[in-house]
């Protein structure tokens, strides 16, 4: 039925490469419920699907507005945040605003390569050798993960040993 048939096809326009009669279609859906703000994302996936991220992130963010606890937008985000022309100070905030990521979604690979592009730039020694520990788990021996974990515990940074304590209750 209505409005969902209309939505449900314009998803199907896009996959089938017609991004344009797409968006037309969905920008219609989105006139008539406004206060649906589900449609901006799925309008933000699409836009991504074809390449145009930054645009995407525009619609993430409008998303976020209004459900700020939508993690899948703020990953999609903070995934696509462009650091190179950025100062060592704006790349720290980045850092720490989006921790509450690593904390939710620590086995997220692509969280986990931002985050190491974070770290690079901020010469965050500590956290690219955790990062890139978490990266190998799978690939290590029982005994050298406890070993690395016991190492890791030793840390003053409250921050990652919070994240150290995620992975080692979870392995």
């Amino acid at each position: 039925n209505e409005p969902f048939k209309t939505y449900a096809e314009s998803i199907k326009i896009a996959r089938n490469g017609n991004l344009k009669m797409s968006l037309e279609s969905l920008n219609e859906i989105i006139k008539k419920n406004k206060n649906n703000y589900f449609l901006l994302e799925t309008k933000a996936d699409i836009l991504f699907s074809h390449g145009y991220t930054e645009e995407a992130v525009k619609f993430y963010k409008k998303n976020l507005k209004k459900y700020p606890l939508n993690y899948y937008a703020k990953i999609r985000i903070f995934e696509n945040i462009k650091i190179n022309n950025l100062s060592n100070s704006d790349i720290e905030i980045i850092f720490e605003d989006n921790k509450q990521l690593l904390y939710k979604f620590f086995n997220n690979k692509n969280i986990l390569l931002k985050y190491i592009e974070l770290a690079q730039k901020l010469n965050k020694k500590e956290w690219l050798s955790f990062f890139n520990f978490v990266l190998s788990i799978n690939d290590i021996e029982k005994e050298v993960f406890e070993l690395k974990i016991k190492n890791f515990k030793s840390t003053k940074n409250k921050d990652l040993l919070k994240l150290v304590n995620i992975i080692q209750n979870i392995s």
